[in-house]
């Protein structure tokens, strides 16, 4: 049973330790994806979080979705809706309308796609992000200098890591931080 138990809170630990990594990388990458709102998104925003319960706002943005002007002020919505289930714990959620916005975006479908990827990861769902992941993978070329094959590759490691595979996500975690092109993930 202690063992059950430790083996629980080294996966806590490092699921609190990947969600804070990521999440400093999502701010960063979160300029790439979200530029200004536009007005329409902005009203809806103020309305749905003004509302007193998660599955309030999740519905408000939901049921008034089709209602904005064009993909690009929906897709703002949905990766404003799925930032806010992160930071509320509904991954699943969160995940769901990163897929729904990389639909609406192709020009940003894969760093949408990775951000799904993200959230799986952060609450746990790793054969979500497994096949997600493969997903990603066979749209992407193996080249170190492409920013979304560095993502995928370091999400790739970290699951490996959190499914108890250390004997295969070590190689690949001390491999990157050998690689100057993966200097943005050294720190984690």
């Amino acid at each position: 049973m202690y063992n059950g138990y430790l083996n629980f809170c080294k996966k806590y630990r490092f699921l609190s330790f990947l969600f804070a990594v990521t999440l400093a990388i999502s701010y960063t990458q979160a300029e790439d994806v979200t530029p200004s709102l536009q007005p329409a998104v902005q009203k809806l925003a103020q309305k749905a979080f003004s509302q007193s319960t998660e599955t309030a706002v999740r519905q408000m943005f939901e049921q008034n979705l089709a209602s904005l002007a064009g993909p690009q002020a929906q897709c703002q919505a949905l990766i404003l809706l799925a930032e806010y289930e992160l930071h509320t714990g509904s991954y699943y959620h969160a995940a769901a309308h990163y897929r729904q916005a990389a639909a609406l975006n192709p020009e940003e479908q894969t760093t949408l796609l990775l951000e799904a990827v993200r959230v799986l990861l952060c609450g746990g769902s790793f054969d979500s992000a497994r096949n997600l992941l493969s997903e990603i993978a066979a749209t992407l070329p193996v080249n170190d200098e492409n920013r979304s094959y560095r993502t995928a590759a370091v999400y790739d490691a970290w699951r490996l890591l959190a499914e108890d595979r250390a004997d295969r996500a070590l190689p690949l975690i001390s491999a990157y931080a050998e690689k100057q092109s993966f200097a943005e993930y050294h720190p984690a």
